[in-house]
């Protein structure tokens, strides 16, 4: 599992998807069994600190940071 803490604002995005190469039975079984775990860490006025745990397999980004 992999753990990352995000700051985010109003209307911003966190993107969450399978990293390329990723074995999709395992991580559906990871998801199945564990899931992803989404805590509010702290809100402070229009931001929010959002820790999200992860199967290893499980990207996550901002959306600002992907190519398209």
């Amino acid at each position: 599992m992999s753990y990352l803490v995000l700051t985010r604002r109003t209307d911003e995005i966190i993107n969450l998807s399978l990293k390329p190469g990723a074995d999709e039975e395992q991580v559906l079984d990871l998801l199945f069994n564990g899931g992803i775990n989404i805590r509010i860490l702290k809100v402070q006025g229009d931001r929010v600190q959002v820790g999200i745990q992860a199967p290893a397999d499980i990207s996550i980004m901002r959306q600002e940071l992907l190519p398209f």
